[in-house]
């Protein structure tokens, strides 16, 4: 077990990608965290083992679930939103999948005729390559982390063996807190569970998807595609749109459908 950061010995001079400095790096930066600090002490570290910009980490579940955790700054904050709004782009690629889903270019290239309308919008937030690593042990998928650079280019191969290191430490720590309990049952104060809610607070758009549902008779994957599309049209969040629908500012199947 690697409980003590120390059995490694002097770590000087060696690669910041090492597994063995990584490994200690990781030990480092989350002992003596409470549970809730984690996810972000995991965020930072990887974009100071790493050549990358920024980082986020996302908890994720079939059936549209989808909860920000922590993110290094705005734009990796604003890329995961706009995945999520769109349903489309490495992270919920890389989730469905259960492997790592990388695109190097999202200038040019395939990597933006794959996700053309996501390449555009992380161009506009200052994103040029993302990188997606799902969190999960074998049939278990609980989320991903997700990693950003200001420049085109792949991670070197020291590095993805780094990042599928910190997603590791990440995924044990994701379980271990969910362990036994529904991703959204805690109690209010719950000193392990309660930062799941995150920085984002996505029950408004389950809530849109029943009203939806209501308002036009339909099932609840065609009501959440309604939901993006009607956010993408307005160039909203699916966020925002959802918190427009809920407080009856805004209605499918009416007059404004049409």
């Amino acid at each position: 077990m690697f409980d003590d950061g120390r059995r490694w010995g002097d770590l000087a001079g060696q690669h910041p990608s090492d597994p063995a400095h990584v490994a200690q790096s990781v030990l480092a930066s989350i002992r003596g965290a409470e549970a809730g600090q984690i996810p972000a002490r995991l965020c930072a570290l990887s974009t100071e083992l790493l050549s990358v910009t920024g980082a986020s980490i996302s908890l994720m579940a079939q059936g549209a679930v989808w909860r920000l955790l922590c993110s290094s700054d705005d734009a990796a904050r604003q890329l995961a939103e706009v995945q999520y709004t769109l349903g489309d782009g490495p992270c919920p690629h890389a989730f469905s999948i259960g492997a790592p889903v990388f695109a190097a270019d999202l200038s040019k290239s395939q990597d933006a005729r794959r996700w053309p309308v996501f390449a555009l919008r992380a161009l506009e937030v200052g994103a040029k390559a993302v990188f997606s690593f799902p969190l999960g042990i074998g049939a278990i998928s609980a989320g991903t982390l997700d990693l950003y650079r200001d420049s085109p280019g792949p991670l070197a191969a020291a590095e993805l063996g780094a990042a599928l290191l910190i997603a590791d430490a990440v995924t044990l720590c994701v379980l271990r807190l969910c362990a036994g309990r529904g991703e959204t049952e805690y109690a209010e104060g719950d000193a392990e569970l309660g930062w799941l809610s995150g920085q984002v607070d996505h029950d408004e758009v389950h809530q849109a998807t029943g009203m939806v549902m209501i308002q036009c008779d339909v099932g609840a994957q065609e009501a959440l595609l309604m939901l993006r599309a009607r956010a993408f049209a307005s160039e909203m969040t699916l966020t925002a749109l959802a918190h427009e629908v809920v407080n009856r500012r805004m209605q499918f199947g009416g007059a404004d459908e049409a």
